[in-house]
């Protein structure tokens, strides 16, 4: 009988984790932080491991981005006092690394 490939419990998703610090966060900067790291995790190399910490402190709210995979590993830290400003810059610098390394690797 063949194994199912959804039971193989060799093979590994890594699913992106988000931390939250500092004050309070709306529910739309939390639905709005999920889209991105979503759509950045669509574009990070297989099998690649994601990680966000957004922080507030004060009016300062600082986004580290850390991404890892066997060929590619990068960390950004953004800082803004705008979420939305502060999301979008973090989705575009990571967006131009990615897109760097992909058309570098051959």
């Amino acid at each position: 009988m063949k194994p199912s490939l959804t039971s193989n419990t060799d093979q590994k998703f890594l699913s992106p984790k988000i931390v939250f610090l500092g004050s309070e966060f709306s529910s739309e900067e939390i639905k709005s932080t999920y889209s991105v790291l979503n759509y950045l995790q669509n574009l990070a190399p297989y099998n690649a491991s994601v990680s966000l910490t957004i922080e507030k402190v004060k009016r300062s709210i600082t986004a580290t981005i850390e991404m890892a995979s066997t060929h590619f590993s990068t960390k950004l830290a953004i800082e803004n006092d705008e979420f939305k400003d502060l999301l979008e810059s973090l989705r575009d610098k990571t967006k131009e690394q990615l897109l760097q390394w992909k058309s570098s690797r051959f």
